[in-house]
């Protein structure tokens, strides 16, 4: 019994993937991406304003520099955290659409299905695929790729700094 319920799932479980076409008024994952290089700047920008921290003011007790170099790290936190949110703003909004297409088309998949799949299968389970898996995926795949891109940038741009100084 149990191995027809499984091979009748998996015949007929909808196949999820990735929308590859999104609704023009809605910006693309490349313009949810755009913030990555002015957040990986600012991280380097934050590394670079140590030494004069470190040397010029703590060492050389320059007190010129002490409210330049505040200003300057206020002003690089200020746009790390501007870049950020916009970011993360983008992020969901790109995100959201893809999880209502990919919930579209799950219930245009399971409108035209056989009756047997409701018989089969609870309908939390399918509730579950609509809402939780759907999100889960959403949020691993957009933390991946916003996680890798982030840091690939940021080690560019702190190699950067090191070569700099």
């Amino acid at each position: 019994m149990l191995s027809n319920v499984s091979r009748m799932w998996k015949k007929n479980t909808p196949k999820i993937s990735v929308p590859t076409s999104t609704s023009s008024a809605m910006p693309s994952s490349t313009t949810s991406g755009m913030p990555l290089a002015p957040v990986a700047a600012t991280t380097a920008a934050s590394a670079w304003l140590l030494d004069p921290v470190v040397n010029k003011v703590f060492i050389d007790h320059d007190r010129h520099l002490l409210w330049l170099i505040g200003i300057g790290v206020f002003a690089v936190f200020a746009l790390k955290s501007v870049a950020s949110y916009l970011q993360d703003v983008l992020l969901a909004y790109v995100g959201q659409h893809a999880v209502s297409d990919i919930q579209n088309r799950l219930f245009k998949h399971l409108i035209h299905d056989d009756v047997a799949i409701f018989q089969a299968q609870a309908s939390g389970t399918l509730v579950s695929h609509f809402t939780y898996d759907i999100n889960m995926m959403r949020g691993a795949v957009s933390n991946t790729l916003l996680g890798m891109g982030r840091d690939a940038l940021s080690v560019v741009f702190l190699i950067g700094v090191v070569i700099y100084q």
